[in-house]
Order: structure tokens, then sequence, then C-alpha cells
């Protein structure tokens, strides 16, 4: 969408500004770096879960867990959804989990007989209802209550976001010109 300043501005086009771009290259980095754990509540007290599960030691055949975890951390920061969908075996052991384009799930709340039910359709997976147990979803902040979806950062940020941007294209455009202003004014 584009903004008064005239700038497009969505999860691609934020991330042409310096400070959007280092910003979520920072907290993900961060986060996808700290150490994982788990915890089990045993007659109140909380203990650590040993030997951790196999699927947290190696979330993904092809990716370092660090890379698993800061996909999630970029969808949540861009889209604020992060959708993670979880391959089992027969016997319902996790085998592999893959961080999924925010862009590709729709997540509806359905009620059946009082109880509310999430499920999620794909873009890429026309006609298939996913369940919560295929897919994981992660929700950033929400502004009210009930609402299925997070809010995206780049959304809430979109004005001052599409500004950063239509400065640093005049910049750009300024000193590429070599800074030299395309007319003078002479005052007698």
């Amino acid at each position: 969408l584009a903004t008064t300043s005239g700038e497009v501005v969505n999860s691609e086009t934020a991330f042409g500004l310096t400070a959007v771009y280092a910003a979520i290259r920072l907290l993900s980095d961060v986060i996808s770096n700290l150490e994982l754990s788990t915890f089990y509540r045993s007659g109140g007290i909380e203990r650590p879960f040993r030997p951790l599960p196999s699927w947290l030691t190696q979330m993904n055949t092809n990716l370092a867990n660090h890379e698993v975890i800061g996909q999630a951390v970029v969808s949540l920061l861009t889209d604020g959804n992060a959708y993670i969908a979880t391959l089992r075996d027969n016997t319902g052991r996790v085998l592999n989990l893959t961080v999924l384009d925010p862009r590709d799930i729709t997540p509806t709340l359905n009620s059946d007989e009082g109880v509310d039910r999430l499920t999620f359709t794909s873009s890429n997976a026309p006609g298939i209802v996913f369940s919560t147990r295929d897919i994981t979803m992660v929700r950033g902040s929400v502004i009210k209550p009930g609402t299925v979806q997070g809010l995206s950062p780049i959304a809430a940020a979109r004005e001052m976001i599409g500004t950063g941007l239509g400065v640093q294209r005049y910049g750009a455009a300024f000193f590429g010109n070599s800074a030299i202003p395309g007319a003078i004014v002479v005052v007698p």
C-alpha cells in the first residue's frame, strides 16, 4: 500500500530502509542464538526435561536450529505472525519443523459445539484444512481481544517507514547528482 509519502510499504520494501533491516536482523540474530530448553512442572516445581526431545535438538533436517528460529522471528517482526508446520511420523513423533511464509497461510477460528478451534488454509495447498496439530501459530501483538491474527509491525509503522524510504530515495538522488541543485536562483 502506498503511504502519504508516495512510497509503497510492505514486508519486502521495508527491508530497503536500513533502520528496519538492522532492527530485524539484530532481534532475529540474538533471539535465534539463545539456548533452548524444555521444562515440566511436578508438584508445583519446575524441572528441566531431560534428555531434550530430538525435535528440539534438530528442528529441521535441512536447516540449523538458529535458522529455523530466525525465520520465525523475522515472520513475527514483519507480518506479526509466524506459522510453523510440524511433520510427524505414523506414531505422532515430530520429525521436522518448517517455518511457513505467513502470506500463504490464512487462520480461521471456527466454533464447533461451543468449542473454538483454530484451522489453517494455505494458498499452496488449496482445499486442505490444517489443524493446530499440523501448524503452530505464534502471534505478535494483538490490538483487540478475539482477533485471530497478530498486528504486523510493518503495517503499524507504515507511514514512518514510508517517510524514511522517501528521505533515503531523495538523499540518494541528491548525492547521485553530485549534490548540485538543478537550478540556481539569483536575486539582485
